[in-house]
């Protein structure tokens, strides 16, 4: 679903067509678009400058953000017949954008892997704590991984919703099993 969103500048303006855009407390954290290059161009000028507003337009649902900015890096290609396409994407994990949420989980679920040191068995307790960021357009999922997993590891450990398997030393084995080996 393609929506026409408008950036007012103080003296300038720019129309695209958007496929997807997601804002989160002012700030675009994903978006993709296509439009004349012209307009392409001044969309990301102005998007950068922090100081637009951005709205839909032409749409029964109103949407419009003052001051609204972009920390990540807009990226603009060159399309056919005197368009360009446009994009921006978290350059780093505070924000997780998938094509659903069973994607969006395991991207998260893997970076808790990379990251941190927690148990398989928790992971289902740290994504359901994430903050989900809805779309304004678009289909996509998006979660603002700002969870501090360290101390939750360490709240959870305390408050005892969290334990940690037996050790491997407390395991009793077959007798069968240790007689088989020492022959």
């Amino acid at each position: 679903m393609r929506k026409t969103v408008q950036l007012r500048g103080k003296k300038a303006g720019a129309l695209i067509h958007v496929s997807d855009l997601i804002v989160d407390r002012r700030q675009v954290v994903y978006f993709t678009g296509f439009g004349p290059t012209q307009e392409v161009r001044a969309f990301a000028q102005l998007l950068n400058s922090g100081e637009a507003e951005l709205s839909l337009v032409g749409d029964e649902e109103t949407f419009s953000l003052r001051a609204c900015r972009t920390d990540f890096p807009i990226q603009v290609a060159k399309g056919p017949e005197g368009h360009s396409l446009i994009y921006c994407l978290p350059r780093d994990t505070s924000y997780i954008v998938a094509a659903s949420e069973q994607e969006g989980r395991e991207v998260y679920y893997r970076l808790l892997e990379q990251e941190s040191f927690v148990l398989r068995e928790w992971f289902h307790v740290f994504f359901g704590e994430v903050e989900r960021v809805e779309p304004v357009v678009g289909e996509k999922f998006c979660l603002r991984n700002s969870l501090a997993v360290e101390a939750r590891v360490k709240e959870g450990l305390r408050k005892g919703e969290f334990q940690f398997p037996e050790p491997t030393a407390s395991l009793i084995l077959e007798q069968s099993t240790v007689e088989e080996k020492a022959a």
